[in-house]
């Protein structure tokens, strides 16, 4: 019953704490869901069109770019840049 034992929601719990753990319970329910839906696309794409099945599962991180080195004039074009994209005044 919404992650909570029986023995517990029958003893010493708040609605506060009763609360939490129907929360938590929901976020698992929502991850399961998620999870099971991945799978489900991994599935049709194996059954459906074997060539085009990833190499590599679809959450695994992705590798971060090197950064390089930049000048302090650089740096200034860079923030000067992003200020504008933003919509910030250039001083």
């Amino acid at each position: 019953m919404c992650g909570v034992s029986y023995e517990l929601f029958w003893g010493d719990i708040t609605p506060k704490l009763l609360q939490k753990y129907t929360q938590a319970y929901n976020r698992r329910l929502q991850d399961l869901d998620s999870l099971h839906h991945l799978l489900g696309n991994y599935i049709a794409i194996g059954v459906n069109n074997p060539k085009k099945y990833p190499k590599e599962p679809y959450l695994t991180e992705k590798k971060q770019i090197a950064l390089k080195e930049m000048s302090d004039d650089q740096m200034q074009q860079e923030a000067k840049r992003i200020a504008i994209m933003f919509g910030g005044e250039v001083k």
